[in-house]
């Protein structure tokens, strides 16, 4: 191989390599997969961007063509031992050449060369400077390392590309990578296909009712210390979900007791963990998936390189303090699979709000590595206001306003996270749990008060035409209408009468109040037109499942 021509080249890849390396896979590409291999294989050979794509979008198909296509050598780094072992596998499948692996399981290289993130730096060692080089990075969030660099300096690849789901850190921002290449979103997957819509399930009284287990209503996430306080929630709504799925814990110990907590209980579930054999790990995955365990609770197991899309729903009883770990393993159970129409997420400490599931950020929230915890409950409080209570002390009227304060409260936040995981609002920037228990703004109070006259009036109304002349179209897109009118008005009711409302939850009025009334878009840049803002807006929340009728019905 002449690896001085490939570094002379214009372009160094030839996409009439890519053809073969399908027919010989069997495979057909997606929409996205073929728009980015049409763009990476044409930028220029300074670029350095990131490739976003969703978790279960096929990167390892992209991954594997863009070997093929290069004339030259190419070193491939991903995170784990695991994803090691799969990618070179499917590059070897695709491409048909002998693939180099270099980590603890082997020690071999090639033109093509998978290697972990720990091992690259001494693969570097052994190659030296390479001419020619392309560089590509799965999982390249995780590149923000000394042994990434010694490698960049020594290796002094050509050109670089990387992959991830999660394109941002929770220690600090991205350095190697400039810009974002590509971006294939979670609402992108759900319109092909390849995803399945998610349905978030908050905590509330009602749900607590139904399931015969008391109500204690989430504290902070921040102020997390016991994950065991929603033990008996977490266990009553598993038992009710149909279909397999998976459980989050602290750690290695608290997986192992909440299995046997739920196996006293008649319930079938094993914990998982990285100390098991691999072999008995795959084996409780099997038994999973065949039915002989209803859910596995695992510590950190199931975040990257685990293909299960036949999980049905996940309960995070752990609160995961890291947006990059929450994405992860909130994007296991999201994979389509035959006869699975959506996957359902039991949220108890409201992390969904904490972790946008879209966009780009450039520098990373605030939020630590690792797991945080939930503090203890009191007795419970108010949905909307934070004021703690007893509930056996509360007249019957006023329990009646808490239970229907707290289905306020839970659809206001899954339109939030529905309208920004379908792009139709910008994710948060930082930590929400930062912010959204503070007391509300003057400005946000008053937009309210503002609105209400006009929410008011619609609240009663079958549909609603909003300032640009659309609006709701049909009864379930009224509904909306009518439930974010009813949240408003008891909203600027709570003000009225001196109450503090937290900022969270006013910031979900308004900006549910913006897209659906006004038709505002995401920012300023959103150049769409107010009906079609309001249209694509009334589509995200029937294609997420958010259910306005407990609002309505309180």
């Amino acid at each position: 191989m002449n690896t001085e021509l490939v570094q002379q080249a214009a372009n160094p890849f030839d996409r009439h390599l890519v053809r073969p390396a399908m027919d010989r896979g069997g495979v057909t590409l997606r929409p996205w997969q073929r728009q980015c291999l049409v763009d990476q294989t044409a930028a220029t050979p300074t670029d350095a961007g990131m490739v976003s794509a969703v978790m279960g979008a096929g990167k390892s198909i992209v991954i594997a063509l863009l070997c093929a296509a290069w004339r030259g050598p190419v070193v491939v780094t991903t995170s784990t031992i695991k994803l090691v072992e799969q990618l070179s596998d499917e590059i070897r499948r695709l491409t048909g050449e002998p693939v180099g692996v270099y980590y603890t399981g082997g020690k071999s290289t090639s033109r093509i060369t998978v290697t972990c993130l720990p091992s690259v730096e001494r693969l570097s060692v052994v190659l030296g400077h390479v001419p020619g080089l392309l560089w590509l990075a799965d999982e390249a969030h995780r590149c923000e390392r000394d042994t990434v660099a010694a490698f960049l300096t020594t290796c002094q690849p050509v050109r670089r590309i990387g992959f991830s789901a999660t394109p941002y850190r929770s220690d600090g921002g991205l350095t190697i990578w400039t810009h974002e290449a590509h971006r294939y979103s979670l609402d992108d997957g759900i319109r092909e296909g390849s995803l399945v819509p998610f349905r978030i399930v908050l905590w509330t009284k009602r749900l607590a009712d139904e399931l015969g287990v008391p109500f204690e209503t989430p504290k902070r996430p921040d102020d997390a210390t016991n994950v065991n306080d929603a033990n008996d929630a977490v266990i009553a709504w598993c038992r009710s979900q149909d279909g397999p799925g998976v459980i989050s814990a602290a750690n290695i110990a608290d997986a192992e007791e909440f299995a046997a907590e739920c196996c006293a209980q008649g319930y079938s579930v094993q914990a998982v963990h990285s100390r098991m054999p691999k072999k008995a790990v795959k084996g409780a995955i099997e038994r999973l998936r065949t039915g002989e365990l209803s859910a596995l609770v695992h510590c950190h197991m199931l975040s990257e390189g685990v293909d299960m899309p036949w999980l049905r729903w996940m309960a995070l009883r752990q609160a995961r303090g890291s947006r990059v770990e929450f994405l992860q393993e909130f994007g296991r159970v999201l994979r389509a699979a035959p006869g699975k129409t959506e996957a359902v997420i039991f949220d108890p400490w409201e992390k969904s709000l904490d972790h946008p599931m879209t966009g780009w950020l450039e520098v990373a929230d605030d939020a630590e590595d690792g797991p945080a915890s939930v503090k203890e409950p009191d007795p419970t409080e108010d949905p909307l206001t934070g004021e703690e209570f007893e509930w056996d002390e509360l007249p019957e009227k006023e329990r009646k306003r808490i239970l229907a304060t707290g289905e306020i409260r839970a659809y206001l936040s899954t339109a939030i996270v529905a309208l920004t995981a379908g792009g139709q609002l910008d994710p948060f920037g930082g930590s929400a749990s930062k912010w959204r228990f503070n007391p509300a703004s003057e400005k946000q109070t008053a937009f309210l008060v503002s609105f209400s006259k006009t929410a008011g009036a619609a609240q009663n109304m079958r549909g609603y035409l909003g300032y640009s002349g659309a609006g709701a179209q049909n009864d379930e897109q009224a509904a909306h209408v009518r439930a974010v009118a009813k949240a408003v008005k008891v909203l600027v009711r709570v003000i009225e009468n001196g109450g503090a409302l937290r900022s969270g939850i006013v910031s979900d009025a308004c900006s549910l109040a913006r897209c659906l009334f006004r038709g505002h878009g995401k920012n300023r840049s959103d150049t769409r037109p107010p009906a079609q803002v309001q249209r694509e807006a009334f589509e995200c929340l029937e294609r997420y499942s958010v259910d306005p009728s407990h609002v309505l019905n309180g």
